[in-house]
């Protein structure tokens, strides 16, 4: 894949199910990307009942945003499936509807697609937010009571900028 030079543009499909509360911070943090790269974000709405669309309404002035909503619930998996269907790009980055994602995470996500010859991308890390009660460890599946630096350094491991490379042409 090496496209060393080429401006690629990004499709971030972002499916979500009644947590409107948790989408409006991972949007928050989209306005915030700083890339040269043209991207569009696609969130698709798996027939929430909680504001998801009173969310959307928010930021699609603010940021390149399309909304598309099942009209029954079909599941994370079905709604990704549709952003595919529905994207415009040549790169897609799937993001969660609870993600706290850095202001370079486009930007590394296309930077590490141009400087290797690798199809997909995983990432991991995220910002250090006391507040946010709601993370479960990844390893234990315990919720953290407390996010502190311990936390921090295990969450770095599974959230929000590119890490780890997985080689398709191997």
């Amino acid at each position: 894949m090496k496209n060393k030079g080429l401006k690629m543009n990004a499709s971030i499909i972002i499916p979500t199910y009644n947590k409107a509360d948790r989408l409006n911070i991972t949007l928050k943090f989209f306005t915030y990307q700083k890339t040269k790269n043209n991207y569009e974000i696609i969130l698709i709405d798996d027939a929430s009942t909680d504001g998801t669309l009173q969310i959307y309404e928010k930021y699609k002035n603010i940021i390149n945003i399309s909304y598309i909503k099942n009209n029954v619930n079909k599941g994370r998996s079905f709604s990704r499936n549709i952003g595919v269907l529905n994207s415009k790009n040549e790169l897609l980055i799937f993001c969660d509807d609870d993600m706290i994602i850095s202001s370079d995470f486009i930007k590394n996500h296309m930077q590490v697609h141009n400087n290797n010859d690798s199809d997909l991308v995983i990432h991991g890390l995220i910002y250090e937010l006391p507040y946010l009660k709601f993370f479960k460890n990844p390893v234990t599946g315990e919720f953290f009571e407390n996010i502190d630096n311990a936390n921090i350094s295990a969450l770095k491991k599974y959230w929000s900028c590119p890490t780890k490379i997985f080689l398709a042409n191997s």
